[in-house]
C-alpha cells in the first residue's frame, strides 16, 4: 500500500489568517497581505518555483502599496510558522512501521523546504517526495498527480492519497486516486481504516 502525504495542513500547521495576524498588528495591512499576497497567483507561482522570494515581495508591494521591505520581512516570516502536527508524526511512524510506503506530494516554496528540512527530519520518512517548487508543478494540475506515480511506479490501486484541500482532493480523484480529505487525525486514521490501509 502507498500513501500519498499533502505537507501543509497535514504534517505542518497552515493557517493564512493566524500568519499575518502574528505577523502585523493593523487590521487593514494583515487584510492587504492575506489577499493580495497568501491568497493571490503569485502565491501559486511562487510555491511552483516560477517566482523567486524578492520578486513576489515586489510585486506584492507594487499591488498593496505597503512597502517592499515590510512584504519581504513578511515572506520570511512564513516558514517559522510551519510548526510540526505531532500527532500526524506519529500515524507517519505507524503507518512506516506496518511496512506502507510513503511519499509527500506538497505545493512548497523552496524558503519553506530548505526551512523545513534544517528544522525537522520527517522529510526522510518517505520513500519518495514531490515538492511543486523543484519540478515547476503546482496542485490540483492533475500533471502533478500523473508525475507522482510515473516517478515511483505507484499502482492506482494500491495508492491513497491525503490532503486538506477539496480542489486536491477532486482534481486527485479526476485521474483515479483514492483519497482521503484531512480535517483531523481522527477522522483520518477512520478513513484509513475503511480503506484497509490503517
Amino acid at each position: 500500500m502507498n500513501l500519498i502525504f499533502d505537507i501543509g495542513g497535514v504534517i505542518v500547521e497552515w493557517e493564512p489568517e493566524k500568519i499575518v495576524e502574528r505577523f502585523h498588528p493593523n487590521k487593514n495591512v494583515r487584510h492587504k497581505i492575506l489577499n493580495q499576497i497568501l491568497r493571490h497567483s503569485d502565491w501559486v507561482e511562487y510555491d511552483k518555483g516560477t517566482l523567486t522570494l524578492k520578486e513576489t515581495a515586489s510585486r506584492g508591494a507594487l499591488r498593496t502599496g505597503l512597502n517592499y521591505d515590510l512584504m519581504e520581512s513578511f515572506m520570511h516570516s512564513v516558514p517559522p510558522n510551519l510548526k510540526l502536527k505531532p500527532e500526524t508524526i506519529d500515524l507517519i511512524h505507524q503507518l512506516k512501521e506496518s511496512g506502507k510506503k510513503l511519499y509527500c506530494l506538497s505545493n512548497m516554496n523552496l524558503e519553506s523546504l530548505n526551512f523545513l528540512q534544517k528544522q525537522y527530519v520527517f522529510l526522510e520518512l518517505f520513500d519518495g517526495r514531490v515538492l511543486s517548487c523543484l519540478i515547476k508543478m503546482v496542485k490540483p494540475e492533475p500533471e502533478i498527480f500523473k508525475y507522482i506515480l510515473t516517478a515511483f511506479s505507484l499502482n492506482l490501486s494500491e495508492t491513497i492519497f491525503i490532503d486538506d484541500s477539496k480542489l486536491n482532493i477532486q482534481a486527485a480523484g479526476s485521474i483515479g486516486i483514492k483519497s482521503i480529505l484531512f480535517t483531523d487525525i481522527l477522522q483520518c486514521k477512520k478513513d484509513l481504516g475503511l480503506l484497509g490501509a490503517l
